[in-house]
């Protein structure tokens, strides 16, 4: 009986381990950065800050908290671009894990 209790547990800890978990700090939406016009000249391009639902981490993921946000140079050749509308921005950030 005591080798099927720690089965048991042991299956539980496992099962546990491979689902995704959201932590009570994780908020149900968030801020999301979209160019939805880009333009050679910085000061021209459009981008706009939405509400979207927060995404839950799929496995080997993580949801971060984003405490600061650079820009770096991979956005700004994005939003340079005039063809480009409509995508989400931001490549880097420093944060907290909430959820994994």
């Amino acid at each position: 009986a005591g080798s099927s209790v720690a089965l048991l547990a042991a299956s539980i800890l496992l099962y546990r381990a491979t689902q995704p978990r959201r932590l009570k700090k994780a908020p149900k939406q968030m801020k999301q950065a979209f160019l939805i016009e880009g333009n050679p000249d910085i000061s021209k391009a459009k981008i706009e800050i939405k509400t979207v639902d927060t995404p839950m981490p799929k496995r080997g993921q993580v949801l971060v908290k984003v405490a600061a946000a650079p820009v770096n140079p991979s956005d700004d050749g994005v939003w340079k671009q005039v063809d480009r509308k409509n995508i989400t921005i931001g490549n880097e950030c420093s944060g907290v894990v909430v959820a994994s």
